[in-house]
């Protein structure tokens, strides 16, 4: 300022309040209280329990604008309330895949624009308690030959999936169970080792004599396993018995049937040449011949008995002539008949049919005694079976094909080693998918014709099984045994 007195002469300054309002903004995240937690529970907690409380409070607002709170942890068993109490929702098992140690983020979010957010880290250690019983350690299937005197099977031996420093494993102890029927305690005996498996405890199973494998092809033997802690559960193992040459072969004959597409595909396995015999194992002293001169549409290998039908076999009824030889018995020419029965399938029978998936059973249990017309043996019941599940809808129900499952296309899976019949195409559970592939099972394709004549669509066929399924009972099917006979139905690919 120019002038006389400049900035210093009073007459030419003045002074003022300035008020300045500073406005809020959303510009904090919510601030935890604690941003890492570590809780230890045991595994058997109550679902529901609080395991820890993580509030977060937001700077912003005068702290007085709401948190929101998440948990995002892919185990799965935390929920959290509005106060940020962190809970269990379901229970825990340390032994799943997840392990013994499990992390969670804690995320909160305030409600302001845009909002905010942060995160703490919720850690749960999980201590054992005793809630896995011992399981056998593989091989759980042992083999001994037909007809041997008393015999060492194996031993077998045990692990628990617990923590073994807190008593929850070994020494485990061995007994065989009081729910063996009469037969197997007669043939297997266990001796109990504690000083097997370094002194984690073993047993050692006998048989008690010959075993005739045309009587008793297995024995399942149930091994009830106890742990340090008294935890105990009932395993199974399976005796194989070998087959030996003990009997001599007789004239036998057998018929196949085979449903086939007219014109292309590829030769069909027809089974093998069949003789009266209840050896099973003895292939390898078996020879096979055409009896008189060999069929240019049928190829046989002479060493497995194996048929094979030509792709260009046309549909009609086979007579096919064999010869047998053994050379343990030193028999010869032992005659096999064979009669091959062939249908052309429609391409709309094929195409409206669905598959259905029987376990415990085979394709020759299913297909023994049975014809297209007879309705006989275990296809029959399950023809009557699913004529009774689609009811009037349907004017017949027609058998396509039965073949070995291919786990993978299975529709329905009917256990027959169970009281109830379930539908689900994912096979339910892991044990119970493991156990299905263990399990010998076929899978039979059906489709329905409507009075009209025309074929049931195969979704509303496969709606009405779904519905319907548990009237496939297991007195429904109580003829898929396992025959000696092999009697095959093949479709032909």
């Amino acid at each position: 300022m120019y002038g006389r007195g400049g900035w210093d002469d009073p007459r030419h300054t003045d002074m003022a309040w300035v008020s300045v309002q500073i406005r809020d903004l959303n510009d904090n995240p919510p601030e935890f209280r604690r941003s890492q937690v570590h809780v230890t529970v045991k595994e058997d907690i109550t679902p529901g329990t609080l395991l820890a409380s993580l509030s977060a409070k937001d700077p912003d607002m005068a702290g007085h604008q709401g948190v929101k709170y998440l948990v995002n942890a892919t185990w799965g068993a935390l929920t959290i309330d509005n106060s940020g109490g962190v809970r269990l929702w379901r229970s825990l098992d340390r032994e799943d895949a997840e392990g013994d140690t499990r992390i969670a983020e804690i995320i909160s979010i305030d409600e302001g624009s845009p909002p905010q957010s942060s995160t703490a880290t919720l850690t749960v250690t999980i201590t054992d308690v005793n809630d896995c019983p011992p399981r056998l350690r593989p091989p759980t299937v042992l083999y001994v030959t037909e007809g041997r005197d008393v015999t060492n099977l194996g031993l077998i031996l045990a692990t628990d999936d617990d923590v073994w420093a807190l008593g929850h494993g070994p020494p485990f102890k061995f007994s065989l169970s009081p729910s063996n029927p009469n037969f197997v305690k007669n043939f297997i005996d266990l001796q109990y080792d504690p000083f097997a498996d370094s002194k984690r405890g073993g047993a050692y199973l006998w048989t008690k004599g010959p075993i005739d494998r045309e009587e008793y092809p297995h024995l399942t033997v149930e091994v009830v396993v106890s742990d340090a802690g008294k935890l105990a559960a009932s395993q199974p193992v399976t005796v194989v018995i070998g087959d030996i040459n003990d009997n001599p072969m007789r004239p036998g004959a057998k018929t196949v049937y085979l449903w086939k597409m007219q014109g292309g595909g590829s030769d069909a396995a027809l089974g093998r040449v069949y003789v009266e015999d209840p050896d099973d194992w003895d292939v390898r002293d078996k020879t096979f011949a055409w009896a008189g001169p060999s069929q240019h549409l049928f190829s046989l290998h002479t060493d497995t008995g194996a048929i094979f039908a030509s792709s260009h076999l046309r549909e009609g009824r086979y007579e096919l002539q064999f010869s047998v030889s053994d050379s343990v018995w030193n028999q010869s020419n032992v005659r096999a008949n064979v009669t091959v029965i062939v249908k052309y399938l429609q391409p709309e029978a094929l195409a409206n049919a669905v598959p259905i998936t029987l376990s415990p059973t085979t394709p020759s249990a299913l297909t023994a005694g049975w014809t297209p017309k007879g309705h006989n043996g275990g296809l029959g019941t399950l023809t009557k079976a699913a004529m009774d599940v689609i009811g009037s809808d349907a004017k017949s129900v027609e058998i396509v094909s039965v073949y070995g499952r291919d786990l993978n296309k299975s529709m329905y899976y009917i256990d027959l080693s169970s009281r109830s019949v379930q539908f689900d195409t994912s096979l339910r559970t892991h044990e119970e998918l493991v156990r299905a592939l263990k399990a010998p099972s076929a899978s039979v394709w059906i489709n329905a014709k409507e009075s009209t004549g025309r074929y049931m669509d195969p979704v509303k066929l496969q709606g009405i099984l779904a519905l319907r399924l548990n009237k496939f009972s297991r007195n429904n099917m109580s003829n898929s045994k396992y025959p000696r006979e092999f009697h095959s139905l093949k479709e032909a690919k």
